[in-house]
């Protein structure tokens, strides 16, 4: 997930490849630290990844438009890295795991929003 930009760009690439360079908007739904359990926020490519590996990689090599789909997982109480990486990459609980769910249908609608405008 760390590098993902360039796997993201090859995919991007074809899509648009197979639909005459034209039409859809390239559209990445990831975890974010800096919300809430469950809020959801959108930005464009462009925001700063504060941190997030993955959507620095995509930055690194996504040089046209794009949105970002932000999911709230939290945050540690800590700030170290070591803690942080733990946090994200442990498993998730049940009740967590519901919460995230139930942000499904404010990622859908963020979906058709952008698609509309």
């Amino acid at each position: 997930m760390n590098v993902s930009g360039p796997s993201i760009a090859s995919a991007w690439k074809q899509f648009r490849k197979e639909h005459g360079g034209e039409g859809g908007k390239l559209v990445v739904v990831h975890d974010e630290l800096e919300l809430g359990l469950g809020e959801v926020n959108v930005k464009m490519g462009t925001a700063s990844p504060r941190g997030h590996n993955g959507l620095k990689s995509i930055k690194g090599v996504i040089k046209e438009d794009w949105y970002r789909i932000g999911v709230g997982i939290g945050r540690p109480v800590g700030r170290g890295a070591d803690e942080v990486a733990a946090y994200v990459l442990r498993k998730v609980g049940g009740r967590e795991r519901g919460v995230i769910e139930g942000a499904v249908g404010r990622v859908w609608r963020e979906l058709e929003r952008l698609e509309t405008s």
